[in-house]
């Protein structure tokens, strides 16, 4: 059992950005309130934010007129950041403590739609299921299979177990990995 646990965390840890960790919340900002951590303040099971995944909008005004975020860094941040200025925002950035922070500090009336990434999956129960679709399920199984393997000293299954686990890993990285958008013409 701990052999298929600790597979299941590995596998969820190669990459942040799976698309089924991918998740969105929307959440209301407080008049004056600069600084959002998702974790403490949203209760987010938080890990990324998604690039270029973050609105806000005027309740009032509804979800339809929304006003997209660049999410800059933070150093960027501090040199964009003019203080005491209210409004909508028009940045935002995470700060090195992996909280939200918007420019300019929001005003009244406004609701936040953040897409992001969550922390790996911990199974705890037997009726849990991994985030990880299911095609791709005996990936887990075939790194389990290789823990043990190393433990019992068994190289002949070693070899099989890594072969169909790269093999899996392989198609779930293609399919499971947010796409690659095409470059630009040169000319």
């Amino acid at each position: 059992v701990d052999w298929v646990l600790s597979a299941h965390e590995e596998l969820q840890q190669l990459h942040s950005e799976w698309n089924f960790d991918w998740a969105t919340t929307e959440q209301p900002l407080v008049e004056g309130q600069e600084f959002y951590s998702p974790r403490v303040d949203w209760g987010l099971d938080f890990k990324k934010v998604s690039d270029a995944g973050l609105y806000v909008y005027r309740t009032a005004d509804g979800p339809s007129v929304k006003t997209w975020l660049p999410i800059v860094d933070w150093a960027m941040m501090r040199e964009l950041r003019t203080p005491n200025i209210t409004g909508t925002p028009i940045y935002a950035a995470m700060t090195p403590d992996e909280r939200l922070c918007f420019h300019p500090i929001p005003d009244d009336g406004l609701h936040a739609v953040l897409e992001y990434y969550r922390t790996p999956q911990v199974m705890a129960s037997n009726n849990d299921t991994p985030r990880i679709p299911d095609r791709f399920h005996m990936a887990i199984v075939w790194r389990a299979v290789m823990f043990w393997c190393a433990h019992d000293e068994n190289p002949a299954l070693w070899q099989s177990a890594s072969q169909n686990y790269r093999s899996l890993v392989q198609k779930m990285t293609i399919t499971e990995l947010p796409g690659v958008e095409d470059p630009e013409p040169i000319a």
